[in-house]
């Protein structure tokens, strides 16, 4: 049956190519810029390129990066660049992949520290701080004991890994008690879980055990719990991730690392190969016996000399504090002396300053006395005053009321009667203006008089004040110049006391000194007595090697001489050769 329509049939391979040279845009022609967080992939160049993966800087979308060996070896794993190229497409199956070409870098972002990375650094420092566990010397120490070693592993929940590191143990697995544990190894809660289960048992190690994968699934082992409850765990810690292109935070952290599972295993047969090797050799028992020996007799030796030196410094310390207390002491005498001289001041102070208060009083009382009796004979005076005074206005007055009636009276009589009259008022006027002229004199008189004697009054109190200020000020120097003799006392009694503490100082550093010097020469002299106990050990064991062989030497001589007296017999010459072959054999081993 044939079908008269037409059409045009494509190969899968011919639709591929259609679609790749339809995709042609600019970002496929020019070069163009990208910018994330560089991570190495496989770790092997093809054709001298590497092919890698550039992550945006806030997700885990990532494209394939094609990059020559020369730029990528100035390339930090998990740093951020800004990379310039072009993108390369390559059509594998049904799908079309772009791979991003470098051909510069552009520019590296400086590494901003964030607080998670503190927190790695302080507790990589934790770890220096308190110290790795050596596997070697933990494996040697319960062997030596005979001792079981009992070992927990975590594995992935699908791992098959256990394979790999039960063929680098080989025909060492009967030396350890190991047991296996799963959970889900990109996790890092699972992990965590899972070692917090294994503390709980009585397990010597554990061991973080898992065959590779790629970059992001190893972020498990960057987790700042997870490591921080690593360093913390009373457990011997060992990792074997199969991660060799960088160094996760609890490889940082635990006390061996190891690259692969099989290596793992083979770091264990090789600790306990290399055991069975020194049990085997008779002489390393041998020292290892004479050193046990010296050993003990050094550490009693050692111990003696600290008792001693402990006795010693028990001693001083006493000595030191019976100083101490007579030092408080004489300190606190000289305090309530100071104290009390100082009470002496203050009242002495006290009783001049009252008794210069009362004296002022006394003045102030005598001047205000003189005061006001100065103003009490002002006032009888000026009432003296203004009744003389009103006395000759009356009298005046009545003058003059006798005039106007003289006058009247005498109007009609002879002028010379009125001038007789008029010039004895006259006169009488005169006489009243001359006493009064005369008691005004005597009115200043009497004030110049009182103010001379108030200015000497004054000049009295002035004395007196100045008189009572420099016997004060006396007194108080007196007083100074003996405060400032006792503190030059106590000054000197200071400094004396000083300088018996630095004197006793020196003497007990001399002491110490000297008990270090004579440390040195006991740790010298048992380091001697060491060296010659096991020469001497080494010496006795050569002579008896020594006696042995030289009587063999005389039975095999004396063997020859029977042999050649009696002829020759076979049967001893089989017997001095097998004990010459065992003489040989025991110097080999001794030596």
């Amino acid at each position: 049956m044939t079908n008269d329509l037409s059409y045009q049939v494509y190969s899968p391979t011919s639709v591929l190519g259609i679609f790749s040279n339809a995709l042609k845009l600019p970002a496929t022609i020019n070069l163009i810029y990208l910018k994330g967080r560089y991570s190495y992939g496989g770790g092997k160049a093809y054709s001298n390129y590497y092919f890698d993966l550039l992550y945006s800087e806030g997700g885990s979308i990532s494209i394939a990066v094609k990059m020559s060996a020369t730029l990528r070896s100035k390339i930090n794993n998990g740093d951020v660049y800004t990379l310039r190229g072009f993108i390369e497409k390559k059509v594998r199956n049904s799908s079309i992949e772009l791979v991003f070409v470098v051909d510069e870098i552009v520019s590296q972002d400086e590494k901003q520290i964030s607080e998670e990375d503190l927190q790695r650094f302080d507790l990589i420092r934790s770890k220096l701080e308190k110290g790795s566990r050596d596997l070697e010397t933990f494996i040697r120490e319960k062997k030596l004991k005979n001792e079981s070693i009992r070992v927990a592993n975590i594995f992935g929940n699908s791992a098959i890994v256990q394979r790999d590191f039960l063929e680098g143990l080989d025909v060492s697995q009967n030396q350890f008690e190991i047991t296996d544990f799963t959970c889900n190894i990109t996790s890092s809660t699972s992990i965590l879980d899972k070692i917090r289960e294994i503390s709980l048992l009585d397990f010597h190690i554990v061991g973080i055990v898992r065959g590779g994968g790629d970059q992001q699934s190893f972020d498990a082992f960057n987790d700042v719990i997870l490591a921080e409850y690593f360093i913390q765990s009373d457990l011997l810690t060992i990792t074997a991730i199969g991660h060799t292109v960088d160094e996760t935070l609890i490889d940082k952290l635990a006390d061996k690392r190891f690259h692969l599972p099989h290596d793992y295993g083979a770091g264990l047969h090789n600790i306990i190969d290399k055991l069975s090797q020194e049990k085997s050799n008779s002489r390393a028992i041998l020292i290892d016996e004479v050193k046990k020996d010296i050993t003990k007799q050094f550490t009693e030796q050692v111990n003696t000399l600290g008792s001693q030196l402990k006795k010693k410094n028990e001693e001083f310390v006493q000595a030191q504090k019976t100083y101490k207390e007579q030092v408080e002491n004489q300190t606190k005498s000289f305090n309530t002396q100071l104290k009390k001289r100082n009470e002496e001041v203050e009242k002495l102070k006290k009783d001049l300053s009252q008794k210069h208060t009362e004296q002022v009083q006394t003045l102030a009382n005598q001047l205000k006395k003189k005061n006001e009796e100065f103003v009490e004979s002002q006032k009888t005076y000026k009432e003296q005053v203004e009744n003389q005074t009103k006395s000759f206005n009356d009298q005046l007055k009545a003058r003059n009321s006798e005039v106007e009636k003289l006058k009247k009276d005498l109007s009609e009589k002879h002028t010379e009667q009125v001038k007789t009259i008029a010039t004895q008022l006259q006169k009488k006027n005169e006489e009243f203006l001359e006493s009064q002229k005369t008691y005004k004199e005597q009115v200043e008189n009497q004030t110049k008089l009182f103010n001379e004697q108030l200015k000497i009054r004054n000049e009295e109190v002035d004395k007196l004040k100045k008189d009572l200020s420099e016997k004060h000020a006396e007194q108080v120097k007196t007083l100074q110049e003996q405060l400032t003799k006792r503190n030059d006392e106590f000054q000197k009694f200071q400094d004396s006391s000083t300088k018996q503490s630095q004197d006793l100082q020196k003497n007990f550093q001399d002491q110490q000194k000297q008990r270090i010097e004579e440390m040195e020469n006991y740790k010298k002299e048992i380091a001697t007595l060491h060296d010659k106990n096991i020469q001497s050990a080494v010496n006795e064991q050569t002579a008896q090697l020594s006696a042995n062989l030289s009587n063999s030497a005389q039975e095999i001589d004396e063997l020859k001489l029977n042999l050649k007296n009696k002829g020759v017999n076979y049967l001893y010459i089989v017997l001095a050769v097998v004990m010459g072959l065992l003489i040989g054999l025991m110097i080999n081993r001794l030596f």
